[in-house]
């Protein structure tokens, strides 16, 4: 999250945790368990310090989870699967969690996808989300490997179908006309003209009465 200090374009802000001591042992083991937490943010347009959001609410497709046992790995894990792209566009979630990495601050070119008003393309996405599922330097470079391949086999192919069906469609659309009209052409080649014929047999007629 962000930090008191706009070094980066952010808002300043800090965060009010909620926690419960002993993490389900003896009071005096030593381990803690956080419970949720509260994001306040200082404001440069009012100048005032305010509520932010609060975790739970913010992620509340693991609210359930968050309530009956803390932030645990269980339930950050079900928020980074909710943040992964639907239909090949970004997820409001990971578009939310944009915004909060700058406490609602617009970010800018320089921020390089935080912010909400910051572009965040297909390649900005994949490295949030192997961010959030690698711990180690090589399994994010297999992250990205494995997510370029995946857009091209799912995304790409899909895109590649509907633009094939589009134009089988359009060249069908194209033959059928021509059809029509080839057909109407030698309807009227192979129709006589009566007006024609009737000259003729008129003419015809006027010859045999003057012989």
């Amino acid at each position: 999250g962000p930090s008191i200090t706009p070094l980066h374009g952010n808002d300043p802000s800090f965060r009010l945790v909620k926690y419960d001591r002993g993490g389900g042992g003896g009071i005096d083991d030593g381990k803690y368990r956080i419970l949720d937490y509260d994001s306040h943010r200082f404001s440069f347009g009012t100048s005032h310090w305010s509520k932010f959001y609060t975790f739970s609410k913010a992620y509340n497709m693991a609210s359930d989870m968050i309530k009956e046992e803390g932030l645990t790995s269980k339930a950050f894990r079900t928020i980074v699967k909710s943040m992964d792209d639907k239909r090949g566009r970004e997820s409001p979630v990971l578009k939310s969690y944009r915004s909060y990495m700058l406490s609602g601050a617009d970010g800018n070119v320089a921020n390089r996808g935080r912010g909400a008003n910051t572009k965040c393309d297909s390649k900005c996405r994949d490295e949030f989300m192997c961010t959030f599922q690698s711990a180690t330097r090589t399994g994010y470079d297999d992250c990205l490997l494995e997510r370029k391949h995946s857009w091209r086999k799912d995304g790409r192919s899909i895109f590649g179908l509907v633009g094939a069906v589009v134009c089988g469609i359009v060249v069908l659309a194209f033959a059928i006309v021509r059809c029509r009209k080839r057909s109407r052409r030698d309807d009227y080649e192979s129709t006589p003209s009566v007006t024609g014929n009737g000259q003729n047999e008129d003419i015809g007629a006027r010859d045999q009465e003057m012989i």
